[in-house]
């Protein structure tokens, strides 16, 4: 499973299409598919940085791209609904299940007002 797949995975891009949808009736501004590639390389680019594998990377890319799903359902804790989303999404790839759930970890805490850091903490990009 790659970046390139879930950017083309139709449930996702509906679910971005009707996240955003909904924030701009609420005067919120774009949270659409170009906001969310912007993050997944944003990501991507920031990971390469401090030299994380291509795999941590890919990982990164792809919650990324989903991290904003959860908007279609409501803007109040759209990141732990757009984790459960997800995780239902990526069980029809073949991602491992530690891969799945640190897609769906960091999805689910993106909003600082009720999430936090879930990644690496050990001091070394390198600790894996």
């Amino acid at each position: 499973m790659t970046y390139k797949d879930i950017r083309h995975n139709k449930e996702v891009n509906e679910l971005l299409k009707k996240g955003n949808q909904n924030l701009g009736l609420l005067g919120y501004t774009d949270h659409s598919q170009d906001h969310c590639v912007r993050v997944a390389e944003t990501a991507a680019h920031i990971l390469k940085k401090f030299g994380y594998s291509e795999h941590d990377i890919e990982l990164a890319r792809i919650a990324g791209y989903m991290h904003d799903i959860g908007n279609a359902i409501n803007r109040n804790r759209h990141a732990e609904y757009g984790g459960l989303l997800a995780n239902e999404i990526l069980k029809q790839y073949d991602l491992i299940i530690p891969d799945r759930i640190t897609i769906v970890s960091a999805i689910s805490n993106h909003d600082e007002s009720t999430g936090g850091a879930c990644g690496p903490h050990l001091g070394s990009p390198h600790h894996r």
